[in-house]
């Protein structure tokens, strides 16, 4: 017999709350490792797409198509034509420095946004070359469409302004390049007035003029001042007054010597001449200081009177300061010059000597000689306080001359900095015909619209997938919280009226696969109770029972069923064994057997529900049916209790406690949330799951499942038999599974 509908779970493996699930709180069930389930993305996708995989592929399909289809007409291509203009300054001066040239490339920049306003935009809409490709009046809104397919970049480096426009036309965006750039130019023109053209070359002339005296006036000063190297030529004359000073005391000196000598009345027999101030300054110092104080005085005098004039104050000031030196050096002289009328030194002043006419000659000589040089010197001296005076008026003058220069300067500059914000500008190169699209976004938009348009109807699928929480195909029997669990097997679903031998046929080979598949796993050693439950009612738990319990019969098992679904008590009414007498009275009396009832189906027995009702559900415990399932045990090797619903009823929470299996029902459409809630429940209160049966299921899931071999063999084996149940009840109450089930038993004991 085939095992391909068995699931992968490891041969004897039982799903136990202490090795199924993870330490720790939580609902979900953890693999053997601990960790918790993961599903692969793949599976999730195929999981949600299942049954929909062909419409989706056709849905995705439609929708790349008119998605890319949208994509394409959604965008028009766009073609750019470009023009150039050139900024050219009014005037470029030879001597233009680096702010002149900065102010205009400041202008050049400053272009582009004067260029792309509504003042430009609604000259050349009113232009010939725009004239020519549309007569749309100026209106705002052209105006702002302009504006926006408009655009003008200034080139680094370079007073070249690039014009551009775009438009789905090539020859709109050529004549508003063209209109655009010719109607600028003309305003542009507007901007400079000529007056300030020809007040700036005035300008020009004044500081050419400033600057060229300014020059003329250096030229005097290095010219005056060449002979002593430098015009500063106050320390020089200084040190000209020393030297003049130190010459005429010389000279002073060798003068009183030589009156000293010829005041000797015995030198040749004649009278000398009379003393002089310089005589006396020779041998008093005080004199020496009256004379040098006049020579000041004298000095002062005439350098002012040469610098100021005649009739300057500050000349006559002069004048009596030394008339008062003089005065005073006359008084002094006057009062001691009787001190030295017979002083007759020696040449060097240490004593008396006789002078002789050889010593007047030499001392005559030696006069001579230092009057010559005070006289050069002092000559020298009143040069040099002249040439000082004639350079210090120039530089006067020269310092005037530099300021007109500069202010004539400033003047001119101001006006070139005016003129330097502004240039001619000209079309350097007319706008070009776009021969091809600047902006060609047709092929993006349609790979763009085209995988929305495609993922769409996947999008959509995948969330009526994962709303849509019932399940429909047999693997997912295993998934999320049944993760560990043993899939038995999977029942196919059939009609209330089974007529078909074939399917029948396969249906008792599920049956028989999921009752072999619990024998090889039986939880426990002898007789074994499984109860058979549901997340809710309309799973086939009954049918599921009654054909396990044929099937086991047929294999050779004492069989008992029990009923023990207070609602629904559909075993009792499947083998029609209503009564009085069931459940209750044996788990009230404490004797099982009085109230079993033999069926027509070789060891197979049953236990109906008798009397009982939903208020008796009180009475069951885990202590009543574990008592009552010890006393089967005694008399029975396999012993299948039918319960309501494991979220629906109360009597099955007792049951599923105390048997040694559970066998979960989960039919095709059943919601997920409530397997789940009732897998939750079985493992709170400790009961051990055998397996999931799935009920219901599709013609696909056998063919992923049984082998075609197994499937023909069944069907050929029941087509050649007949119909009909040979002796055995009809089995119309016994509903389709279990009818498939009792059909393929009863053959088989006539061929035996």
């Amino acid at each position: 017999m085939s095992q391909e509908i068995i699931a992968s779970t490891p041969r004897g493996t039982l799903a136990r709350p202490d090795d199924a699930w993870a330490t720790g709180a939580g609902t979900t069930l953890a693999p053997y490792n601990g960790a918790p389930p993961r599903t692969s993305p793949v599976k999730l996708v195929h999981r949600l797409l299942r049954g929909r995989i062909l419409l989706a592929i056709i849905l995705a399909a439609a929708g790349l198509i008119a998605g890319a289809m949208y994509g394409w007409n959604s965008t028009t291509p766009r073609f750019t034509a470009e023009g150039y203009l050139e900024v050219k300054p009014y005037i470029v001066t030879a001597n233009a420095n680096e702010k002149t040239q900065g102010y205009f490339t400041n202008f050049v920049k400053s272009q582009p946004p004067k260029i792309v306003n509504a003042r430009t935009i609604s000259a050349a809409i009113n232009r010939e070359e725009w004239q020519r490709v549309s007569n749309a009046p100026a209106t705002q809104s052209l105006v702002g469409q302009m504006l926006g397919n408009l655009n003008v970049d200034y080139i680094r480096d370079t007073f070249i302004l690039r014009v551009s426009y775009s438009d789905e036309e090539p020859r709109i965006a050529q004549a508003a390049v063209d209109a655009v750039m010719k109607a600028y130019v003309d305003i542009s023109k507007e901007t400079v007035n000529q007056s300030k053209i020809d007040e700036l070359r005035k300008f020009e002339d004044l500081y050419a003029k400033a600057d060229n005296e300014f020059r003329r006036l250096q030229e005097q000063i290095r010219n005056l001042s060449a002979d002593y190297g430098t015009d500063k030529l106050d320390n020089l004359l200084e040190v000209r007054q020393r030297a003049q000073q130190t010459a005429e005391s010389a000279y002073a000196d060798a003068q009183m010597q030589l009156d000293l000598a010829t005041n000797n009345k015995t030198v040749e027999g004649k009278d000398m001449p009379s003393l002089t101030m310089e005589d006396m300054s020779a041998a008093d110092p005080m004199m020496r200081y009256f004379l040098e104080t006049r020579t000041k005085a004298m000095f002062k005098m005439v350098e002012l009177s040469n610098y100021y004039g005649a009739n300057s104050p500050k000349v006559q000031l002069a004048q009596k300061e030394y008339d008062t030196a003089d005065r005073m050096a006359n008084e002094y002289f006057e009062g001691n010059k009787t001190k030295f009328t017979d002083i007759q030194p020696d040449l060097d002043g240490r004593g008396q000597v006789v002078i002789t006419p050889k010593l007047v000659e030499q001392l005559k000589q030696r006069v001579e000689v230092r009057r010559k040089r005070y006289e050069q010197e002092k000559q020298s001296t009143l040069d040099l306080a002249k040439r000082m005076t004639e350079i210090r008026a120039f530089r006067d003058e020269l310092e005037r001359a530099q300021e007109d220069r500069v202010r004539r300067e400033e003047a001119k500059q101001n006006m070139e900095f005016q003129l330097a914000g502004s240039g001619q500008i000209a079309v350097t190169s007319e706008a070009t015909w776009p021969s091809s699209p600047s902006k060609d976004r047709r092929k993006q938009f349609a790979a763009i619209g085209g995988m929305l348009g495609g993922m769409l109807p996947i999008v959509a699928l995948l969330l009526i997938g994962l709303i849509d929480t019932r399940y429909k195909y047999s693997e997912e029997a295993t998934e999320t919280q049944m993760s560990g669990l043993t899939l038995l097997g999977i029942l196919p679903n059939l009609p209330d009226r089974l007529s078909d031998p074939g399917q029948a046929s396969i249906a008792a080979h599920c049956v028989h696969q999921v009752r072999t598949r619990l024998q090889i796993d039986a939880p426990v050693e002898g007789a074994v109770a499984y109860s058979v439950t549901s997340a809710s009612s309309g799973d086939g738990k009954t049918s599921l029972t009654l054909a396990l319990g044929l099937s086991f019969a047929a294999s050779g098992s004492r069989t008992l069923l029990i009923d023990c679904d207070l609602v629904g008590a559909g075993l009792t009414a499947r083998l029609n064994m209503s009564g009085p007498q069931g459940i209750l009275d044996a788990i009230t009396n404490r004797n099982l057997m009085n109230y079993v009832k033999k069926t027509d189906v070789t060891d197979l027995m049953m236990l109906p529900s008798g009397n009982a009702q939903l208020q008796h559900a009180g009475i069951f415990s885990p202590a009543v049916m574990k008592r009552l399932i010890n006393e089967a045990k005694k008399h029975f090797e396999v012993i299948l209790i039918d319960t309501g619903p494991v979220l629906g009823s109360i009597e099955a929470t007792p049951v599923c406690s105390t048997t040694d299996g559970v066998i979960l029902t989960v039919a095709r459409g059943q919601q997920r949330p409530l397997v789940e809630k009732a897998l939750s429940h079985l493992r709170s209160i400790g009961a051990r799951i055998s397996g999931v049966v799935f009920n219901r299921a599709q013609a696909r899931d056998f063919e992923q499942s049984i082998s075609g071999i197994s499937l023909r063999s069944a069907a050929r084996s029941q087509s050649n038999q007949g119909d009909g149940l040979n002796g055995h009840r009809e089995g119309s109450q016994y509903g389709s599974l279990a009818k498939a089930v009792a059909s393929s038993t009863v053959r088989s004991d006539l061929d035996s």
